[in-house]
């Protein structure tokens, strides 16, 4: 468990799988991801057994001191020959804008380069979510290239910019 300025990640456990899939299938959460498939209560359990096994993911529940469910954030594709990582997280609708989504990087990066000891960090998000890369330039990413017309949302393809921080370039 990580906490950081009123925030709290813990692994995720099974009682919080109902919280994850309706953050999930909210239309403003799928809608910034890769993936739009929505999730019923059979797909969710099947993930998370999947996910316990998988040592190149962690997934964790974000929550605050009250144990109030805010949102959901991952390190994935965990590689440990070249020490690189991609990261991300979804922060409950009614919760954004107060600067929880920047807590939540702070305590993943932190927790990826000082105790993961990686060396690069990197993360993908849809041109069109410009508060998000507004808060991963924010946090010291830099745009590193993108995958042009990737994504199909809404009747036109959207790009999929890259983004990256070194361990050096990590405050």
């Amino acid at each position: 468990m990580f906490e950081f300025n009123k925030i709290i990640l813990r692994l995720v456990e099974n009682n919080d799988l109902e919280d994850l899939r309706l953050l999930r299938n909210d239309q403003s959460t799928w809608s910034n991801l890769n993936n739009i498939n929505l999730l019923t209560e059979y797909n969710q359990k099947n993930w998370f057994k999947k996910i316990k096994n998988d040592p190149s993911t962690m997934w964790f529940v974000v929550t605050n001191k009250k144990n109030d469910f805010l949102g959901v954030a991952k390190i994935y594709n965990i590689d440990n020959v070249n020490k690189s990582l991609g990261l991300g997280a979804d922060i409950l609708k009614l919760r954004r804008g107060q600067g929880i989504g920047k807590k939540v990087y702070s305590i993943l990066l932190r927790y990826a380069f000082l105790y993961l000891n990686v060396n690069r960090v990197w993360l993908q998000v849809l041109k069109t979510n410009s508060n998000a890369i507004f808060l991963y330039k924010k946090m010291g990413f830099k745009k590193e290239g993108k995958l042009e017309k990737a994504i199909y949302r809404n009747g036109k393809y959207i790009d999929l910019e890259c983004y990256r921080i070194l361990k050096s370039e990590y405050k």
